[in-house]
Parts: C-alpha cells; sequence; structure tokens
C-alpha cells in the first residue's frame, strides 16, 4: 500500500546491512537507517549505523523515560 510519503529512514531487515547497502541508501537520498543494535547516542556522520531503543506497547512510562533520558 503506497502512502504518497516518501521515506526518508530505513530499517535494516534483521540488523543486517554491508557498505554497499549504506551506498545504495545514499543512492536513494535515504537521510539514515537504523540497526538492531541497542543504544541512543547519535552523531549526523554515523546517521547509516544508528542504534536505536526497544520499546514496547507494555513498557512504562517510567521507564520509557529513562530510556530516553540523556547519558549524564
Amino acid at each position: 500500500y503506497h502512502t504518497g510519503i516518501t521515506p526518508r529512514y530505513f530499517s535494516y531487515p534483521s540488523g543486517r546491512y554491508d557498505d554497499a547497502v549504506i551506498e545504495v541508501l545514499q543512492a536513494l537520498d535515504f537521510w539514515g537507517a537504523v540497526t538492531t543494535y541497542s543504544g541512543k547516542e547519535h552523531n549526523f556522520d554515523g546517521r547509516y549505523k544508528w542504534s536505536r531503543l526497544r520499546v514496547r506497547n507494555d513498557t512504562p512510562l517510567a521507564e520509557f523515560i529513562d530510556l530516553v533520558q540523556p547519558e549524564q
């Protein structure tokens, strides 16, 4: 189903990617991509290898707040 909205970010299937995949995403004008690695610290240069946080529908609000707080 096409929504008419161009995706800007990509999620690697099963977290699998290599430099060739990143080159394809860049050629297709994706702005970045996420891996399956857990983490929350990102920079622009690493935008095709960003980590992510797993948040489930039953994650308590207090736990979510702890997840997204910057490292001190």
